[in-house]
């Protein structure tokens, strides 16, 4: 629990969330209960040794970095949206 604790404790507030549309807020201000839930799952992906195709999956955007011609492509940067819930994953799985 404690690693689940510190990863959500680390999420950056205010980004895009991922395709289930679900921000880091709802994870920093949510209850015991949902760090609970967080937690088995966690478990049992862990002894699954299996990840949920919806956290490996990305949300690719391109934006426009207002400069230049629109058509081109050198003038737009890409960005990845990911499930915070991957992500949390991601962070107990690395430390």
């Amino acid at each position: 629990m404690q690693e689940v604790n510190k990863a959500v404790y680390q999420l950056a507030l205010d980004k895009a969330p991922g395709a289930d549309c679900i921000p880091a807020e709802v994870f920093k201000e949510g209850s015991i209960k949902l760090k609970e839930r967080l937690l088995c799952l966690y478990n049992n992906i862990w002894e699954a040794r299996e990840v949920p195709q919806a956290f490996k999956d990305a949300l690719i955007v391109h934006i426009y970095k207002r400069k230049g011609d629109r058509a081109f492509c050198d003038n737009h940067r890409v960005i990845s949206l990911l499930s915070i819930a991957g992500k949390i994953l991601g962070r107990i799985i690395m430390k």
